[in-house]
């Protein structure tokens, strides 16, 4: 038997985390010792912390202390009073004294750092193809794709990106910016996951529409050029990644597409036919969740919320333990 899954022992799934100080999303646990992580994190103390982290857990990440943006030039970070809020940019006051909170935006230092291109830094580091990238820094996500022309053009099949609908940092590109410059590369957006925001006029918990200030948008490539010099790993590992996500619906379509193209072999197609099924009786966990969400909907206004801030929350918990279990099951299969 010709293991497909095998292949990913050698050519590993390579993921790109650009703003990772919460560390990296718990589902790409999922992937194990299949897949090679790089973070980037311009805060050097709170790099250094998810190196040791990383040690401690076994794991194998490298988190660079290196912030990125379209090219090489010096720039002030800015360190807010939150550190999650940190930024190239700068705060707008205008828009965030509307909301609550908003002294976490509050400016308490400025470091004068370099910043380079996501391309330059691969190609320093001898990594010629990337597979997914996640990008969460503030305001300035555009310029970092920007300085990833020569990647997302390779073989990036995935983006996680944070996306404003309005300017919280002064002159920053907003979602509609994003949103065109990735579907010119042939990325099309498949989720986004809004977070609503209610200014701090009305009591918190007053049951009134929140404006829709950011949301995380997820992107997966649908043109995919020439099918036939797609390689055979490159073509799993698009399926893992659609599947990870929750998009079964899209990984069963390109793996019709790469068989029909003779990217994947008979053998190749029943194997990845494996990952791309659920029985429905591992659904009553995700309906029992479901229905809970659907009482809470029906019990208020829809489109109502009782906090300052809400979002629709990504539904990608329901599927890593189901995929977790068949990665490892398939990958040591014949073993």
């Amino acid at each position: 038997m010709n293991n497909i899954f095998k292949q990913l022992r050698k050519d590993k799934i390579v993921y790109v985390d650009v703003g990772a100080r919460f560390g990296v999303p718990k589902q790409w646990d999922c992937f194990g010792d299949i897949v090679t992580i790089i973070g980037f994190e311009p805060d050097i103390i709170e790099c250094g912390k998810l190196n040791l982290q990383a040690q401690e857990n076994n794991l194998t990440i490298r988190f660079l202390p290196i912030a990125l943006s379209c090219k090489k030039e010096e720039r002030a970070l800015n360190i807010t009073k939150s550190p999650g809020c940190s930024s190239l940019l700068k705060p707008n006051r205008k828009i965030l004294n509307q909301f609550p909170d908003a002294e976490r935006f509050d400016i308490v230092k400025a470091t004068q750092l370099s910043t380079l291109s996501l391309d330059s830094v691969l190609e320093d580091n001898n990594i010629d193809d990337v597979d997914f990238i996640k990008i969460d820094t503030q305001g300035t996500e555009l310029n970092i794709l920007q300085g990833a022309e020569l990647a997302l053009s390779k073989g990036v099949f995935g983006i996680a990106v944070e996306v404003e609908l309005t300017q919280l940092y002064e002159g920053q590109p907003l979602f509609s910016d994003v949103d065109m410059y990735l579907r010119d590369k042939g990325f099309t957006l498949f989720d986004l996951n809004r977070h609503r925001w209610k200014r701090k006029n009305v009591p918190a918990n007053m049951p009134c529409r929140g404006q829709i200030i950011f949301g995380d948008a997820l992107y997966f490539r649908t043109c995919l050029g020439s099918i036939k010099l797609i390689s055979r790993t490159k073509g799993l590992k698009m399926i893992m990644i659609a599947a990870l996500h929750g998009y079964y619906d899209y990984g069963r379509y390109l793996n019709e597409l790469f068989f029909e193209n003779s990217v994947f072999t008979q053998e190749d197609r029943e194997q990845l036919e494996q990952l791309l099924w659920i029985k429905p009786m591992s659904q009553v966990r995700r309906v029992s969740g479901l229905f809970k969400k659907f009482l809470i909907d029906v019990l208020r206004s829809r489109g109502m919320q009782n906090y300052w801030a809400a979002s629709d929350g990504f539904e990608i918990e329901i599927y890593i333990n189901d995929l977790k279990t068949k990665i490892s099951k398939l990958i040591n299969k014949g073993s």
